[in-house]
């Protein structure tokens, strides 16, 4: 049974990357992720998407602060001074010392909340305090519990263990919004810390932040989405903890644990700058397997009749992906072949998921032993209708022509709600419109060209609305 000993170990946080590399690409980054939040919580505050804002404010900034937010009507109050922390988050606030640098602790919201959120921090209410912020009910009383009642100051053990019971070693998954491993880096799409790892309400808030998060900050989202997908171990013994990431390592205090615990959280997306290792979280990384002799002219295998026709077509695809003007994190291929496509797409998006779908076992296992960085799934498409997301889905016009009226409509209404494009193609035959397809017209806004006997249509954030 893991036991909290009783000492505590002095609050710090040190970074570690595993790479020069690594860290000229993502120290910024994190940086602008980091500034990107706070901005943008003072936005989200201005357009009522959060009741307030609690942040920490350089003394030197808050006038110029007070001035900006009284233009959007809002109100800025300092709580208390703190001293200043090496990184963005600290398991518990740090004291004023005389002589040495600080920041103010404030809240920002408008006067009538600001005002609620004052009692309620002047009486210590923690309760009233996170119903003033707007956290989900369920995570206040998890927090009440275990940080004000039993006085936790890392909730990541009392996050797992409260959900799957006392152990030394946890598996969580769950949505990127209730991922906080990476908080004391301030990458995070919540303020307040989850009840667990799976939590539905902090999703559902996350959801609506991000959306205005990616509309003021696209790139920011971009590289904090990528981050909380990527594989972390949270490694606890002792009062210190170790979070590892493929580029870098956050060593910090924590609650001394009698025993060493684990918790590791796999991800979607492994970055190209990523440090290559054979334990938990990292992977080995292997080189871009090109084939030779017959494997290399294995054209037959995706319906060609020689080679070169075969990289023409691909070319053409390949220029389509990216005419669309984003970082793709994830692709499929319904209908992958030998995943030879797969395979060029994985080499010009080293960051992005990739996954093919094939029915045919000779061409699984080619796809299967060509694919160094992916996962084949052996199925027909039909199977997977239900199931299917990603940010770009690929499949043939003549897989759309062979099922049926209802399928295909299927296969439309119900790909994954993460989906952003799909796109179609057609070697030869020039039968996009087809007026089996007539569908293609009901959508907004769709791209298609034509270039020789090769032709794509590519369809862009498909909605039932879409549909219509």
């Amino acid at each position: 049974m893991v036991i909290r000993l009783d000492f505590s170990v002095p609050e710090f946080t040190q970074i570690v990357w595993v790479s020069p590399e690594a860290r000229a690409i993502w120290e910024k980054r994190i940086s602008d992720i980091s500034r990107a939040w706070i901005y943008f919580e003072r936005l989200a505050v201005s357009q009522d998407l959060k009741p307030l804002a609690l942040q920490h404010c350089d003394p030197k900034e808050l006038p110029t602060l007070m001035r900006a937010c009284s233009d959007l009507g809002l109100t800025v109050i300092p709580l208390r001074q703190e001293a200043m922390a090496s990184t963005t988050y600290g398991n518990a606030a740090m004291q004023f010392v005389e002589g040495k640098p600080w920041v103010y602790r404030i809240v920002i919201g408008n006067e009538d909340k600001v005002y609620e959120f004052m009692q309620a921090w002047d009486s210590n209410d923690d309760r009233k305090i996170g119903e003033a912020l707007g956290f989900p009910s369920c995570c206040q009383e998890f927090f009440y519990r275990n940080w004000v009642v039993d006085h936790w100051r890392d909730l990541t053990y009392p996050m797992v263990r409260d959900t799957f019971g006392d152990a030394t070693h946890y598996r969580v998954s769950g949505p990127g919004a209730c991922n906080i491993l990476l908080r004391w880096l301030g990458v995070r799409m919540v303020s307040h810390l989850p009840c667990n790892f799976q939590c539905e309400k902090t999703a559902q808030m996350a959801d609506e932040l991000m959306q205005t998060f990616t509309e003021y900050y696209p790139n920011e989202s971009n590289w904090m989405r990528q981050m909380l997908e990527w594989p972390i171990r949270w490694d606890s013994l002792h009062g210190i903890a170790i979070i590892s990431t493929p580029v870098l390592k956050i060593v910090t205090s924590s609650d001394p644990l009698s025993e060493r615990v684990i918790v590791d959280r796999n991800g979607m997306v492994y970055p190209s700058e990523g440090a290559s290792g054979n334990q938990f979280p990292f992977k080995v990384i292997s080189p871009v397997r090109f084939y030779k002799s017959e494997d290399e002219t294995n054209y037959s295998d995706n319906g060609f009749s020689s080679r070169d026709t075969m990289n023409k077509a691909h070319s053409f695809v390949i220029k389509m992906v990216k005419s669309i003007d984003e970082r793709l994190t994830s692709i499929i291929d319904l209908g992958c072949g030998n995943a030879s496509l797969l395979q060029k797409l994985g080499i010009i998006y080293p960051e992005a998921q990739l996954i093919g779908v094939e029915i045919d076992a000779g061409r699984y296992n080619r796809a299967n032993a060509r694919l160094s960085r992916g996962k084949v799934l052996h199925s027909g498409i039909v199977n997977l209708i239900p199931i299917v997301s990603g940010d770009l889905i690929m499949i043939s016009v003549n897989r759309l022509l062979e099922m049926g009226d209802d399928t295909r409509n299927e296969f439309f209404e119900t790909a994954g709600p993460d989906v952003k494009y799909i796109l179609i193609y057609s070697y030869g035959e020039n039968n996009l419109l087809d007026s089996r397809l007539g569908w293609l017209s009901n959508f907004e806004e769709y791209q298609h060209v034509v270039d020789g006997s090769n032709e794509v249509v590519i369809l862009k954030k498909v909605t039932q609305d879409a549909l219509r």
